[in-house]
């Protein structure tokens, strides 16, 4: 209940900002803009915190965290998928950079558990 406290209170102290800044707002929302926002609820907020919270539980703090890591990768994929973004050579190399550097925290720890032969 904490975590959903927190969540609730922080999209509450944005509406109040966004009417103290009197942001333009158009009901009802365009039908892409409404699926974003479930999407963003449900698979943002929802299922990916929880998974979150479970991987913590159970892992290293590193290895949970590589997380951070991947996600502006997969949103990269999502954009060429969905939006039709192009990416550039130098982009697709970032990517692979940071997926190696997950993939060495991923094996790393392994490797230093592994008894000597």
């Amino acid at each position: 209940m904490g975590f959903a406290s927190e969540m609730l209170a922080g999209g509450l102290i944005l509406l109040i900002l966004a009417a103290v800044a009197r942001e333009q707002v158009s009901w009802p929302p365009q039908p892409l803009a409404a699926w974003a926002w479930a999407y963003l609820v449900v698979f943002g907020s929802l299922l990916a915190f929880n998974a979150y919270m479970v991987l913590l539980a159970r892992t290293s703090a590193g290895l949970a965290a590589s997380y951070s890591f991947v996600n502006p990768v997969i949103a990269m994929l999502l954009g060429i998928g969905f939006g039709g973004e192009s990416i550039s050579a130098r982009e697709w190399l970032a990517a692979g950079v940071i997926l190696l550097a997950v993939i060495l925290l991923v094996v790393k720890p392994f490797r230093a558990a592994a008894p000597p032969t």
